[in-house]
């Protein structure tokens, strides 16, 4: 199942779509070039970047999924996903920032 945290990270390309976005989302209906970033699945990394066209493949149908951010694009997943880890690890000071997440 696919949860969305209360105050989700959003790109610039992402923000006006939000609500669309989210909507196909947990319509498992095919977005391309739209990106989802949550908690690491191995429990060793922080985060994952995940293409959304990827959310209703098998190995991620049984899986709760939390998403943190949304972004349109890989680039802007890639810089959402720093702007993520830097606000952890200056509210944590590089302590637990998967925690900072949980």
């Amino acid at each position: 199942m696919i949860f969305f945290r209360q105050d989700l990270y959003l790109g610039e390309g992402a923000r006006k779509d939000k609500n669309i976005i989210i909507r196909n989302i947990r319509r498992h209906k095919l977005q391309f070039g739209v990106y989802v970033i949550s908690l690491c699945a191995n429990g060793r990394d922080i985060l994952d970047i995940i293409p959304t066209f990827m959310l209703g493949r098998d190995d991620y149908k049984g899986r709760d999924i939390t998403v943190l951010g949304i972004a349109s694009g890989k680039d802007e997943s890639f810089e959402l996903a720093g702007k993520m880890i830097m606000d952890a690890y200056e509210a944590t000071g590089g302590e637990d920032l998967r925690g900072y997440f949980a």
